[in-house]
This record gives C-alpha cells, structure tokens and sequence, in this order.
C-alpha cells in the first residue's frame, strides 16, 4: 500500500491530474460535461475533444452534469467501448445537442446537416441510458449493441434513424420525432414499450 507522504512531488501532481481529469463524485459515479469533454477529457481512456470516449476503466456508472454540445454532424457525443459492458448513462434530464434540423416540406421531409455522428453509440452489450434528450444529431440519436435498456429518453431530428437498437434491446416511456428515417429500428428480439414515435420521414418502429 503507497502512502501519501511517500510520493514525490511529481506523482503527487501526477495524481492531482487524474483526479481533476476524473470527476469521481460522491456516490461513485462518474461525471461528464461540456468543459471536461473539451479540456481534458472526462474519462482516464478519453482525449479531450468529442467523442466523450467510455471503456469501463472508471467503473460502470457515468452521469451528465451539463448538456453536450456538438458542433457537426460528423462528431459523436459519447462513445461506449464493445468490451464495456454493464455501463449506465444517467443523462439526468440534460441534452445532447447537434447541429442537424429537420422539418417537412413541400417534396416530403428533409434534415439538414447529415453525416455520420451519434448521439450515444454503444458497441457493448447490456447498456443502459435514462433520463434526458438528444437532438440534432447527423445520423442516429442513439445506436446501441445487445440488451440494451433505454427509458424516458428524448430523440428528435436525427439525420437517420432515432433508436437503432440491438437484439434483445427494451425501450421504454421514450419518445422519437422527426427523424429523417425510423424512429425506431428494431433488431430481433428488441421491444419498444410505451413510446411514441411520430412525425419521421420513415416508419414509426
């Protein structure tokens, strides 16, 4: 066990660092905002600048502190690693915001950037994200792997699809709205519960 008057000056800034980096709170969750995916990176695997990248090396649950602001279609707010799975993503009624727009129009329906960002893409199985909103994204509002469990989470004009859900995923009091394409697209075995899905340029599930 090192004890803390053991270290020298170097690795007692060293950790000052990682702490500052790692905004661990209080009840063991770790925190994101704005200013840590920017400036230094939220997490001890994450370079500063978008995404916010998740690979479970600061235990399994992550909570937002402030909205995400993206600014193009081709960035990705959060990024959950496929060996990282387990992890929960309370987004704590705060927003994911991109710069995509979608609206109908005389030739049908249209968003304006498109690209290839996400809101949240989860590669892992068994994640779980609840309590917020994501907008304005270039592509899918939230792309998640196997078992996934979303609810009470918010998506609207994406510039593909809103839920793109993994096999065996459950969606639940969520709500998807003019997106480009689905609201939601469902894999084998995926359930939505109690969501509504309205207003997308493609079908609802």
């Amino acid at each position: 066990m090192v004890h803390l008057r053991s270290l020298s000056a170097l690795t007692f800034l060293s950790v000052g660092l990682l702490t500052a980096t790692t905004a661990l709170a209080v009840d063991g969750v770790l925190e994101l905002n704005q200013t840590c995916a920017i400036s230094t990176g939220c997490t001890r695997g994450d370079d500063p600048g978008f995404p916010i990248s998740i690979d479970g090396g600061d235990g399994r649950s992550y909570r937002l502190i402030s909205d995400l602001l993206i600014g193009d279609a081709n960035t990705t707010g959060i990024e959950i690693a496929q060996n990282a799975d387990g992890i929960s993503l309370d987004l704590n009624g705060f927003s994911i915001r991109g710069v995509t727009r979608c609206a109908a129009t005389l030739e049908g329906f249209s968003c304006s950037p498109t690209g290839v960002g996400n809101g949240i893409r989860s590669a892992a199985e068994l994640t779980h994200v609840h309590d917020g909103h994501i907008v304005g994204m270039g592509h899918n509002g939230i792309d998640t792997g196997v078992g996934s469990q979303i609810e009470g989470v918010a998506v609207r004009e994406s510039g593909h699809t809103g839920f793109s859900l993994g096999s065996g995923a459950v969606v639940s009091h969520s709500t998807s709205i003019r997106n480009l394409r689905q609201g939601f697209s469902l894999a084998i075995g995926s359930v939505v519960n109690n969501c509504d899905s309205s207003y997308n340029g493609g079908t609802g599930y």
